[in-house]
């Protein structure tokens, strides 16, 4: 029964002109107005400050070694990150690489 009283107040509203939905809203990370509804340019927009997540891995043997996850824009900053989070000694600094995390 509570569902026919949001349907009843949504249809009033329709009736008296006002909009449904916000067309746009204030992103809270940037502060910046973004359009909604709009071939999901809200969704993109927040998506575009998620930062990807970079798996280390250390080339010493095989198999290779799962070092962890760091999150960082690019390759190169992911294995600093990597360096500084987890204290990778300096001789194996140079065996470490970056695979971008699904």
């Amino acid at each position: 029964m509570r569902d026919l009283g949001v349907w009843v107040a949504e249809f009033f509203k329709l009736l008296g002109g006002r909009r449904l939905h916000p067309l746009t809203t204030q992103c809270p990370i940037c502060q910046q107005m973004v359009l909604l509804h709009v071939n999901k340019a809200g969704r993109r927009h927040v998506f575009a400050h998620a930062r990807p997540r970079w798996q280390i891995v250390r080339l010493k043997a095989t198999p290779a070694r799962f070092i962890g996850l760091v999150d960082a824009p690019d390759e190169t900053s992911a294995i600093k990150a990597a360096i500084e989070q987890f204290v990778i000694p300096p001789a194996d600094q140079e065996r470490l690489i970056a695979l971008r995390d699904q």
